[in-house]
């Protein structure tokens, strides 16, 4: 973001805001609204500043239960308390994309600066980011796996795969796959089954060319306080720990390791396990709403290469909780750690970020989740303004991810 002013007697100053997102309640005795805060800050102060004392803005959305998205609500000046003030008039006005103009943008932007250099160039421009030649060599695997049948985390499960699938459909057609190329498995329900999602790994035959990527949404857990990857359970198997214990996959060990050291690798190995990470059978916290997101997706050509057209191997694992910890899904049963991953994807694979990278994109991710975690109650009996049992409790979900060249 910048903030552009014009001191008296000065020539016109534009600074760089450096952003801070932050959920709350808008609460009080008769009502409680959802509020994402947008808080802002400039990023190199001077004598300037100091003297003239701009206004660091804080933008305020609130949720619309009605349509699921966070809307503009209000614009304050007050971080500690951002809050409108009582019989404030607020309005406001959407732009299109097409009306940033590279003139318009100037007066923000000095024309080399990375994110306007990154901006201005290298959009598919509603083609496809793969030549003719990488449309015919490479595929795009994929293995789903959902436990959509339990009780206790089945609508989140259902939401999960349906956002992944209609995601990675979308990807798969902007980056330029043929659908011979698509080869999307998919288990859930009564196929959500160790046996069978074993079956579809040891069968990969991915090329030098290739992107595999494995996606399971369901049931995870730990036995023991050590390692940082869970193991998941894709089995109908419902009796004593010990038999889910071995009728269960380790991510790492048996997924993982086993797809990343297939003879003929592939460019690009992404396995992600969005599930707890705890003892066995505790279900997924329910939180508050991380609303929709809105805009059209548009590839980024360079930026989209460097993630996942590097000629250079990567397998990269993760998972949506370290040890101890339990993976949250929000009213409309999105998870937390999917949710936030397939909005920066969007993110980094668009124009406007630069030098991207798949360690930055998992810290923003993680950091995403841990923001959304920090707003959900965690202590009994309540977290309100009403309670009286002591310092609220916040739920704390941290990803962990590893990176194998």
């Amino acid at each position: 973001m910048r903030l552009k002013y014009k001191p008296p007697q000065s020539d016109t100053v534009v600074k760089e805001l450096q952003i801070e997102e932050t959920f709350f309640l808008n609460a009080d005795s008769t009502h409680s609204q959802q509020i994402l805060a947008i808080k802002t800050f400039i990023a190199q102060k001077d004598l300037i500043d100091s003297l003239m004392n701009p206004i660091e803005p804080v933008f305020l959305f609130a949720y619309n239960v009605a349509n699921g998205y966070y809307e503009p609500y209000g614009v304050t000046d007050n971080a500690s308390k951002p809050f409108l003030e009582p019989n404030t008039f607020f309005s406001y006005k959407e732009f299109s994309k097409n009306e940033l103009t590279k003139e318009k943008a100037a007066s923000f932007f000095d024309r080399a600066d990375p994110f306007f250099v990154s901006y201005f160039s290298g959009n598919s421009r509603g083609g496809t980011v793969l030549n003719m030649l990488e449309q015919k060599e490479l595929n795009l695997h994929v293995i789903l796996v959902a436990d959509t049948l339990d009780k206790a985390i089945g609508k989140s499960a259902a939401a999960d795969l349906k956002n992944m699938i209609k995601t990675l459909g979308q990807f798969a057609q902007m980056l330029g796959i043929k659908k011979t190329n698509f080869k999307q498995q998919i288990f859930a329900g009564k196929n959500c089954e160790s046996k069978l999602v074993m079956n579809a790994i040891n069968k990969l035959q991915p090329t030098k060319n290739d992107i595999v990527l494995f996606y399971f949404s369901g049931h995870g857990f730990r036995i023991n306080e050590k390692d940082s990857f869970p193991y998941i359970k894709s089995t109908r198997i419902n009796t004593d720990s010990a038999t889910i214990v071995k009728n269960s996959l380790r991510i790492k060990e048996d997924i993982f390791n086993r797809i990343q050291s297939k003879k003929s690798k592939a460019r690009l190995n992404i396995i992600i396990s969005d599930c707890c990470n705890i003892d066995i059978e505790r279900p997924k916290t329910i939180g508050n709403p991380v609303g929709k997101t809105r805009g059209e997706w548009e590839l980024n050509e360079k930026n989209t290469r460097d993630l996942f057209l590097s000629y250079k191997p990567q397998s990269i694992l993760i998972t949506a909780a370290k040890n101890g910890e339990k993976a949250i899904c929000d009213p409309e049963f999105n998870s937390y750690m999917s949710f936030s991953f397939l909005a920066v994807l969007k993110q980094y694979t668009s124009r406007g970020e630069y030098k991207v990278s798949w360690n930055k994109l998992l810290d923003a991710t993680g950091k995403k989740t841990l923001q959304l975690s920090n707003q959900v109650c965690c202590s009994k009996p309540c977290c309100g303004p009403s309670c009286t049992t002591g310092k609220p409790q916040r739920c704390e979900q941290n990803i962990i991810y590893t990176i194998r060249n």
